[in-house]
């Protein structure tokens, strides 16, 4: 019955969208694009949520004087992890090194003191950057229950970072309140882009979601056409309790759908996936 009254929702929305404009390449390459940035993002927090918690297990003492973490990539799958004091000059409190796919009792742990490296710090700034936007102006909205999650990335030159909404009870998924930021040389804000115009909450406990196979959320017009890479990222972080086959987002022309089992993302016209399942 889930599946019978999404689809009929989504026929009824139908009505209101218009054709395709992109070419079927263009569509795939648009789909690896935000598979690569949702992986990298997915890593980068998925580290850092581990990191945090070897914190905790091994140095409990020392989590009184963090002053904050950065997580970067060494290459495709090793995550470093840095925790660093609240000092002018901050200092290492432990770092953590691992293979997101390995076996955490494998990771290296190094405890001995040191100052941050170059990438390290250029990190932490960045970070400092976006508390201090956050702080100033009113593009993030806080709500109870939650917390920003920053995930800054320096990338062929470019400073950003991502902020995430992350949820501070069990059973809980958001989707929004995500923005981009970009930084300047110096750590001034070059631009602030939001990716959704509101927050959905969703509790993952209620005993419809235990039949749920198929979850959804639209994207304004004005927004992406696509779902975006901290969409994508939000849903492999807690997938394990969502037990979806599927998720979708659409927009005016295009509905972009995620495949839990496949790791694999799909973009289409609306004309070629009404198409595909014969609806009018």
């Amino acid at each position: 019955m889930k599946k019978i009254i999404l689809l009929l929702a989504l026929t009824v929305s139908f009505v209101v969208f218009a054709g395709e404009k992109y070419s079927r390449e263009y569509l795939d390459n648009q789909a690896k694009q935000i598979m690569a940035e949702a992986n990298e993002l997915y890593l980068l927090e998925r580290g850092a949520w581990v990191g945090t918690d070897m914190l905790s297990e091994k140095f409990p003492k020392q989590v009184k004087n963090l002053g904050g973490y950065v997580t970067y990539l060494s290459d495709n799958n090793t995550i470093t992890s840095v925790f660093y004091t609240k000092d002018p000059v901050p200092m290492t409190i432990a770092v953590f090194t691992f293979d997101i796919h390995a076996r955490l009792r494998d990771a290296k742990i190094d405890s001995k003191e040191r100052k941050l490296t170059k990438l390290e710090n250029e990190l932490r700034l960045i970070r400092e950057s976006v508390y201090k936007e956050m702080k100033n102006t009113s593009f993030y909205q806080f709500y109870s229950n939650t917390s920003p999650n920053i995930i800054p990335i320096i990338k062929n030159n470019e400073k950003k970072a991502y902020i995430l909404t992350g949820p501070s009870l069990d059973n809980i998924l958001i989707m929004g309140n995500d923005f981009l930021l970009t930084f300047n040389d110096d750590y001034t804000l070059k631009n602030t882009e939001a990716f959704h115009n509101s927050m959905v909450v969703q509790n993952t406990a209620l005993p419809e979601m235990k039949d749920a196979v198929s979850a959804v959320h639209t994207h304004v017009k004005g927004k992406s056409e696509f779902i975006t890479p901290t969409d994508l990222c939000t849903l492999r972080l807690y997938a394990s309790m969502l037990n979806l086959e599927s998720y979708s987002v659409i927009s005016a022309d295009y509905i972009s759908v995620w495949d839990f089992k496949k790791n694999t993302l799909t973009i289409s016209s609306i004309e070629d996936w009404k198409k595909k399942y014969n609806l009018k």
